[in-house]
């Protein structure tokens, strides 16, 4: 894909992985449509953006609430003629053991980390089959393939959205619409940070960011199925 001139949506773009997306994509050219639940993270993302010269729109809201994924939706098409891509990555954990973490966290992890993705995935889509083009990155994460003691919970919503991208993959195969899940180990994040889960040798938001850049911009004939991200082994 040609990422200069092209328009696309991220998720969580107020901070962290997502802000480190959203400045990269837009040092490639691309105008972007931001989600974030906090205005004053939106703004300062928005603006640093458009110091690149590219367009950038926000839409405060919750990801998890279909009502706010139809008006970032709306809001986005009244600014963009069309979606060239999708990068869903807003996501939130609570860390600790499975019989110690209320039902409500539980649900409120599945509803922001697979219903989330899915509500705007299937607003997308349409205008992208009719078209005959786009993108649909998923930020799964590696614990979506396995579990670990204290994430039970977060890697059950994890799990549920690889198996999303990766039916939606086959699904979709052959109608010009690629579908991308991406798998980074430990981010250095305020998630990682407030669960005291921080150590050295970690990822940073901008690797995550780079690998995004990489997977749109392959050719239209080249679809990277999943990409995973891990720190340098010393």
């Amino acid at each position: 894909m040609q990422l200069k001139g092209s328009y696309g949506m991220i998720t969580g773009a107020g901070r962290g992985i997502g802000k480190a997306i959203a400045l990269k994509l837009a040092k490639e050219g691309a105008n972007l449509s931001l989600l974030a639940r906090t205005e004053s993270e939106l703004i300062e993302t928005s603006n640093e953006v458009k110091k690149f010269g590219v367009k950038a729109y926000y839409t405060v809201g919750d990801i998890s609430k279909q009502e706010d994924v139809d008006r970032f939706y709306k809001d986005t098409m009244t600014h963009f003629p069309n979606i060239d891509f999708l990068v869903n990555n807003a996501g939130m954990a609570y860390y600790g053991e499975l019989m110690r973490i209320s039902l409500e966290k539980v649900v409120e992890m599945m509803n922001v980390n697979f219903f989330g993705a899915y509500y705007l995935t299937m607003k997308v889509l349409p205008r992208m089959l009719a078209r005959g083009t786009g993108h649909i990155i998923n930020m799964v994460s590696m614990l979506g393939m396995v579990v670990e003691p204290g994430w039970v919970p977060y890697c059950a919503s994890k799990h549920a959205l690889r198996v999303l991208t990766e039916g939606l993959r086959a699904e979709l195969r052959g109608t010009g619409v690629k579908v991308t899940g991406i798998y980074p180990g430990a981010v250095r994040t305020k998630l990682l940070e407030s669960v005291g889960r921080l150590r050295p040798g970690i990822l940073e938001p901008e690797d995550v960011a780079e690998a995004i850049v990489f997977v749109l911009k392959q050719p239209y004939g080249v679809e990277v199925g999943d990409v995973t991200i891990l720190p340098k082994r010393t």
